[in-house]
């Protein structure tokens, strides 16, 4: 009877963690056959967009969706081509209002979670995201100095003026965070001169007490563990203040990856030294992701740090995350078959990854609206023209994760070459299951037997030398 008794209670809570939320709204001026979704983001060390739900405007601009939620987590409500941040708290029930035409000065909420989505809305039209996104236009460092702080300063008067006793528990908690870590990244940024055409990185002179901000970090926040904003922080503290000068360490005679592996395990245990609770799971869980992905043939170096990883992090999801993301990499080990995939070409026609057995694949998974991505462009047209009279070398072009009109208009208005293939959203995500990526561009270089040659290929100014020693075997 007890034991009935016990099954029962972790069956009402189980049930209980997940909660309905409810969106509807009215939406004045609205535009014809308008289609209304909701999105949002969840707390996991490979943050995933969840499509919640959509629908259709109607003849009079109203809508309802409805879903299940189990955490707190920001979103995204998109009308038509308007969108604004929505804050999700299981159980929620909002009602919101706007006219169309000026979308976001006439945002408002109503109902259950309407104080922070009406902050959410209000901050959203203020644009300080924006403001403080703004340090590629400046190179004088004293000058965007005072202008981010000016922003920060802008932030801190709305939140006093703006903060509300309505809030929820978990909202409060968000927005402290938030605005607490929200302006480090773009200081840090400033620090970095970024050349999207060629994905390379290189650092600014900057002067000797700039990086003083990152002292501020608490590295052992445990209230904003989930909040973007104080993951990205912890990435620039952990680099500015430790991985950065780990590879001068140990010495440039040793073999590369004897190296890499010394290097990956002094930053992985220089996490473990310095945090705890939820931010050492957190860490941890993020490092292993970078082991996995850059040392993942070195099988007992891997291997040993997984089973500390497993005694140290106490979060069982991070966990699985990480198991089932070892699982992945494993399974893209060099000499390991591709997996295999069926897309439509521009025409419609359905291609096999399989179909080009006995050539070098390239395979370059992209989108229309990912700028890195466009930049690469350039150079994949260079790489495929050395190889244009070579037919044991195949240029295979992924969209994902994009509209398929605007693809089909991008690889018509720019005359694309190499064989083009379109996923769907379900298929874009099969593919960075598959292939393990969660980031674009990303390439992958097969072998003319069908197998992993590498899962994280260089980019195509980079591979030729490859291309060309896989040709002669």
């Amino acid at each position: 009877m007890k034991n009935i008794s016990l099954l029962l209670l972790l069956l009402s809570v189980s049930f209980n963690s997940f909660s309905q939320v409810k969106i509807s709204g009215k939406v004045i001026h609205p535009p014809k056959n308008a289609k209304v979704s909701i999105s949002y983001y969840d707390n996991k060390i490979l943050t995933n967009r969840i499509d919640a739900g959509s629908t259709q405007l109607d003849g009079k601009g109203n809508f309802q969706i409805s879903f299940d939620l189990n955490q707190s987590v920001e979103g995204d409500l998109i009308i038509d081509n308007q969108m604004t941040m929505l804050y999700l708290v299981p159980g929620d029930s909002l009602f919101v209002t706007m006219d169309f035409n000026n979308f976001d000065s006439t945002l408002s909420y109503s109902g259950k979670g309407a104080a922070d989505n009406n902050y959410m809305a209000k901050e959203f039209f203020l644009g300080l995201q924006n403001l403080s996104s703004s340090y590629s236009k400046f190179s004088d460092e004293v000058l965007f100095t005072n202008f981010i702080d000016s922003v920060e300063n802008m932030n801190h008067q709305f939140f006093n003026s703006n903060r509300s006793d309505n809030f929820t528990t978990e909202f409060n908690k968000y927005i402290i965070a938030k605005n607490k870590y929200r302006f480090i990244d773009s200081r840090y940024l400033f620090s970095l001169k970024i050349d999207i055409q060629s994905m390379s990185v290189s650092e600014k002179i900057v002067s000797a007490h700039y990086f003083d901000f990152i002292d501020k970090i608490d590295f052992n926040d445990q209230d904003a563990v989930n909040v973007t904003e104080y993951q990205v922080a912890l990435i620039r503290y952990f680099y500015q203040k430790h991985d950065g000068k780990t590879r001068s360490l140990f010495s440039d005679t040793l073999p590369e990856a004897e190296r890499n592996k010394l290097i990956f395990a002094n930053n992985y245990n220089y996490r473990k030294s310095v945090t705890k609770g939820k931010v050492l799971d957190r860490v941890l869980s993020e490092k292993m992701i970078d082991i996995i992905e850059e040392l993942i043939d070195e099988t007992a170096f891997v291997d040993s740090i997984m089973n500390d990883f497993r005694s140290s992090c106490k979060n069982p999801d991070y966990i699985n995350e990480i198991n089932q993301n070892y699982k992945i990499a494993c399974a893209l080990k060099k000499g390991l078959p591709a997996p295999d995939f069926t897309l439509v070409d521009d025409k419609g026609e359905k291609i096999s990854l399989s179909s080009f057995k006995d050539k070098v694949v390239y395979i370059d998974f992209w989108a229309t609206h990912c700028v890195p991505c466009l930049g690469q462009m350039p150079k994949s047209k260079v790489l495929m023209e050395k190889f244009k009279d070579n037919p044991d070398v195949a240029f295979i072009f992924v969209n994902v994760k994009d509209d398929m009109n605007t693809w089909k208009n991008y690889i018509s208005k720019n005359k694309s070459k190499g064989q083009q293939l379109f996923a769907n959203k379900s298929e874009s995500k099969i593919l960075e299951t598959n292939f393990n990526f969660d980031g674009i561009p990303h390439y992958v270089l097969i072998n003319k037997d069908g197998t992993i040659i590498d899962s994280d290929a260089e980019t195509p100014g980079l591979i030729e030398p490859q291309i060309r020693l896989l040709l002669q075997q």
